[in-house]
């Protein structure tokens, strides 16, 4: 069975609900607040996904985080 960090984990949910937009702007603030889990955390783990080029971060008021690449693309 396979087991994952929590923040692994938090990666991977902060994915699939970046994914689900389609393409929109997603607040970091919004990612928390949709996952149930602090927003320093997820702060620190879209850095992480942005360092590894997998998400981008908009900077500005209606800034946010999107995908790199296409979902399909995106694997474990």
């Amino acid at each position: 069975m396979l087991r994952f960090t929590k923040k692994t984990e938090y990666a991977l949910l902060s994915l699939q609900y970046i994914a689900s937009k389609d393409g929109m702007l997603v607040s970091a603030k919004e990612i928390a607040e949709s996952i149930g889990i602090s927003f320093e955390i997820i702060a620190k783990v879209l850095h992480l996904l942005g360092r590894s080029g997998i998400t981008q971060s908009i900077q500005g008021a209606q800034g946010g985080y999107l995908l790199q690449r296409s979902p399909s693309m995106i694997s474990l």
